[in-house]
C-alpha cells in the first residue's frame, strides 16, 4: 500500500512543478489559517491574523473574516464543532491507514471515513479538505514514509487538489484492503467531471453570498486562481488518463497476442508453432547438405520461412533451436518439459535434445522448450521428435 500511495504522492508533487509563486503563497497562507482553526478554534480574528504573520513574517494575503463567513466558521461555537469533526475524521482515517489488510471492521471505517470526508462534498465548507489532511498528519508517525511529502503537497495545495488527493489516498487503502477494485479509466473521467462540478458551484454560491464590494472583490480574484488552478488540474488528470489508456491498450494488445499464440501452438491446432519451428531446421539441415528441393514443391518452403519470419518480426521468439544438444542434470532441466527415462539421481548427467524450441512473446512464455532424451539409436530419437 505505501509503494502505491507514493505513486499517488509523487504524480501530485510533479503536477505542482509549473505552480507560481503567488499561488503558493495563497495556498500556504490557507493552510496556516486552517492548522491554526483547528489548534485555537476559540481565537479571535486578530489573532489568526497575528499568527499567519508570525509563521510567515507578512499578514495574510486574504481578509481573515471573509475565510471565516466563507466557511461557515464566523463564530467561536461553530469553529469549536467544526474543529472536533476534523478531528474525528482524521482519527478515522489513520485508524484505517494502520489497519492490516483484512482486518475486521475495515469495510465499517471505510464506509464512515468515505460519508464524513467525501460524500456531500459540493456543501462542504472550501477548507474541509484540507483540514482533514492536516488532522491526518498530526496523527500519523513522526516515521511513517510518506508523512513529509504529503504535508509539502497539502502546504501548495488548494481546496480542490485537497479533495482529489484525499480521494485518491482513500481509494488506495480500499484497494488494499479489497472494498474495492482499482478504478476505471471512465470511473476516473467521472471523478474528475465530478470535481470540477463541486468547484463551479461552491465558487459561484461563494460570489453570491459577498455583498460588500472589497469582499467580492477579493473574492473574484480568488475564484480566478482557483479556476486557473482547476484547469491545470484538469490537464493533468487528462494526461494521466490518456497515459493509462495507452497503457490499457498495450496490456490489451499483449494479452490478446498471448492467447493468440498459445491457441496456435495448442495440441488442438496441431502445435502449429513447433510444427513449423521443426520443418524450418530440418529444411536447413537439407540444405547445408546440398539436397535440391525439387522444382514442383519448392513453394512450400519459401512459405515456412516467410511464416516465421513473420511471427518473429511480430515479437514472437523461440526460447532455443531446435535439434540442440545438451548434457543435463535433473535442475537444468527445471525450465524445460523433460521426456525420458527418469534420472537416477540428481547428480546424473543425460544426454539431451531440444524437441521444440519453447515460445515466449513479450515476456510471457507461450510454451516452454521441450527435451528429450537422446537413446543409443540416434536415428529412432530423431524420428521421434519429428512426430
Amino acid at each position: 500500500m505505501d509503494q502505491e500511495i507514493a505513486k499517488v504522492l509523487n504524480r501530485f508533487d510533479d503536477g505542482m512543478s509549473a505552480m507560481t509563486k503567488v499561488a503558493v503563497n495563497s495556498h500556504l497562507c490557507d493552510y496556516i489559517l486552517t492548522k491554526t482553526i483547528l489548534e485555537k478554534p476559540s481565537f479571535f480574528p486578530r489573532q489568526y491574523v497575528d499568527a499567519v504573520r508570525s509563521e510567515l513574517g507578512r499578514p495574510p494575503q486574504f481578509r481573515v473574516l471573509d475565510e471565516l463567513s466563507n466557511n461557515q466558521l464566523d463564530s467561536p461555537e461553530k469553529r469549536e464543532s467544526w474543529s472536533a469533526r476534523i478531528h474525528e475524521i482524521g482519527a478515522h482515517l489513520q485508524r484505517f491507514y494502520d489497519l492490516a489488510p483484512g482486518a475486521s471492521g475495515a469495510s465499517d471505517l471505510y464506509g464512515q471515513i468515505k460519508k464524513e470526508a467525501l460524500d456531500g462534498s459540493r456543501f462542504q465548507a472550501p477548507m474541509h479538505f484540507k483540514a482533514v489532511l492536516i488532522v491526518w498528519l498530526t496523527k500519523m508517525r513522526r516515521g511513517a514514509n510518506c508523512r513529509s511529502q504529503l504535508e509539502h503537497i497539502v502546504k501548495k495545495s488548494d481546496s480542490m487538489r485537497c479533495q482529489a488527493l484525499l480521494r485518491e489516498l482513500l481509494d488506495v487503502m480500499a484497494v488494499s484492503h479489497n472494498l474495492q477494485k482499482s478504478k476505471t479509466v471512465k470511473e476516473k473521467l467521472n471523478d474528475t467531471r465530478d470535481l470540477l462540478k463541486t468547484k463551479q458551484y461552491s465558487k459561484s454560491a461563494e460570489v453570491a453570498e459577498v455583498k460588500d464590494a472589497d469582499s467580492r472583490i477579493y473574492t473574484l480574484q480568488k475564484e480566478n486562481e482557483d479556476l486557473l488552478t482547476a484547469l491545470e488540474f484538469s490537464a493533468q488528470q487528462l494526461e494521466q488518463l490518456v497515459e493509462e489508456i495507452d497503457k490499457i491498450r498495450g496490456e490489451a494488445s499483449i494479452e490478446a497476442s498471448v492467447s493468440f499464440y498459445q491457441r496456435m501452438n495448442a495440441p488442438s491446432s496441431g502445435n502449429l508453432l513447433d510444427q513449423f519451428a521443426w520443418t524450418e531446421e530440418r529444411l536447413r539441415e537439407l540444405r547445408e547438405s546440398g539436397f535440391t528441393i525439387p522444382e514442383q514443391i519448392e513453394s512450400v518452403p519459401l512459405l515456412i520461412r516467410m511464416f516465421m519470419k513473420f511471427v518473429r518480426s511480430c515479437g514472437l521468439k523461440s526460447l532455443d533451436r531446435v535439434g540442440a544438444e545438451y548434457d543435463f542434470t535433473l535442475s537444468q532441466t527445471d525450465t524445460f518439459d523433460y521426456t525420458g527415462q527418469e534420472y537416477a539421481s540428481p547428480d546424473e548427467v543425460k544426454n539431451v535434445i531440444v524437441a521444440t524450441p519453447g515460445w515466449v512473446y513479450d515476456g510471457v512464455v507461450i510454451t516452454r522448450p521441450k527435451l528429450q532424451e537422446v537413446r543409443s539409436e540416434r536415428g529412432g530419437a530423431c524420428h521421434e521428435l519429428g512426430e
